[in-house]
């Protein structure tokens, strides 16, 4: 049996992660809220503390309805060794399908005049931050949000759903709520065909690492193309 099939959680346990982390995002972002019209903090870091606060909870989500549990293994949740040249190849052979179909997406969605299904820009504050403050938002979007969206996406929903949608269905409703996580009609294509390919990224190396390498690098070049 192969690492990807071998979690002893289920869908009941992924809905209930799921609920926890709706609510989470939505209490999160009242609190954002009050700190901006408070201008506790400044509206970079107010994003960049509820970006990684609402990342951190999906890490706890996954790992109390995984490892804490069921006493699931590291491994069980996708942290393992990539074998052979597959684990070099396939992050970059999804990294190419995911930019190729989001440019594909946006040349459509401009053809046809569909402005408010565009993509949107990073938040201004991201984009006009220098110094420490540029560093801080790099590691937010390209180490800890891949991080934490593919140990909570692939690792534990995608798995914890394949038991009882089969491959097909997990890879499908875990690319849906992975698109619906990133809050933006504009996002939510992009983002699910994305999820799709992730989660082949995942399967085909069985393991975690390549797909948080092909999340990391897309967010990389979408971070560094605004600078």
């Amino acid at each position: 049996m192969s690492r990807v099939e071998a979690a002893p959680w289920g869908s009941l346990d992924v809905a209930k992660a799921l609920t926890i982390v709706v609510l989470g995002g939505i209490a999160l972002v009242g609190v954002a809220w009050w700190l901006r019209s408070v201008d506790a903090f400044g509206e970079l870091a107010t994003i960049l503390l509820t970006s990684a606060a609402l990342q951190g909870l999906m890490l706890l989500a996954a790992l109390r309805f995984t490892i804490g549990k069921y006493t699931a293994t590291s491994e069980q949740l996708g942290f393992c060794k990539s074998e052979g040249l597959a684990g070099w190849l396939v992050p970059f052979i999804g990294l190419t399908a995911s930019l190729l179909l989001t440019a594909a997406y946006v040349l459509l969605v401009e053809e046809l005049g569909w402005t408010s299904l565009m993509p949107p820009e990073l938040p201004a504050a991201v984009r006009g931050a220098e110094g420490f403050a540029r560093l801080a938002a790099a590691f937010v979007v390209i180490v800890v949000g891949p991080v934490a969206e593919e140990t909570f996406f692939r690792g534990f929903v995608f798995q914890g759903l394949r038991q009882r949608f089969g491959l097909v269905g997990a890879a499908v409703l875990s690319s849906a709520f992975f698109a619906a996580a990133h809050g933006d009609v504009g996002l939510l294509a992009p983002a699910f065909m994305s999820g799709l390919i992730l989660t082949w990224v995942f399967v085909r190396t069985r393991c975690l690492g390549p797909a948080i390498l092909a999340h990391s690098l897309q967010n990389f070049i979408a971070f560094i193309a605004v600078f």
